[in-house]
């Protein structure tokens, strides 16, 4: 088996939809798609709720047409306080945790509709009572990483988005195998964690592939 990382920071599912068919030459089997954080949290990059759904199922038909299967994984929770540091809470019209749930309901649709994979992280991270303001460590904050971030995970958040992957795979009884494709924004990319881009160091794909390939 072998996993790729094809994040790229600032990405929407506009972005993924041009850098597809560069992903799609790879020829891979699987791809995990987690996208929607700067669809809805970047008010640079907003789309529409109709938009998102649109844009999410254009990128699922089009994976499956060049016969890989798709996994999808729904974006971490978020920690509004420094989110509305950075991103002017009045462009909001829904609150960011609302938005993001969206996000979760659309791909929990879209998994059933047609008939894909879905790895919910952002229950899990509401499960895990996160975000937890200055308090969590599973996103950056100015206590655990001297960052006033509040959406990018921490190296144990993304070790912990991997932890969740791999356990919903096991409970699907399903086996990633051939080539692996983690495709998404900065959260797949690591952004300001080590390896950043790749699958090695501190990344989710990173984590992912040293808990895949301890199974094998």
């Amino acid at each position: 088996m072998e996993i790729l990382n094809a994040g790229i920071s600032g990405n929407n599912t506009r972005d993924l939809l041009v850098r597809l068919p560069q992903v799609l030459e790879e020829k891979p089997d699987w791809v995990l798609l987690m996208v929607g954080t700067n669809d809805m949290l970047n008010s640079n990059k907003f789309v529409s709720y109709e938009a998102y759904r649109q844009n999410l199922n254009s990128l699922i038909q089009k994976v499956r047409i060049n016969g890989a299967s798709v996994v999808l994984v729904t974006p971490p929770t978020v920690d509004s306080i420094y989110l509305f540091e950075r991103h002017n809470s009045k462009n909001f019209q829904q609150a960011p945790r609302e938005k993001l749930e969206f996000v979760r309901t659309c791909m929990q649709k879209s998994s059933k509709q047609e008939g894909v994979y879905l790895v919910d992280v952002f229950q899990a991270f509401l499960n895990a009572n996160i975000p937890d303001h200055n308090e969590d460590g599973l996103i950056m904050n100015e206590k655990n990483s001297n960052k006033r971030d509040g959406v990018h995970p921490t190296p144990e958040g993304y070790k912990f988005i991997a932890k969740i992957i791999a356990k919903s795979l096991d409970d699907q009884q399903l086996q990633l195998n051939g080539k692996v494709v983690c495709f998404g924004d900065s959260i797949t990319f690591g952004l300001d964690v080590k390896g950043e881009g790749t699958v090695e160091g501190e990344t989710y794909p990173a984590y992912l592939r040293q808990i895949l390939s301890e199974k094998e």
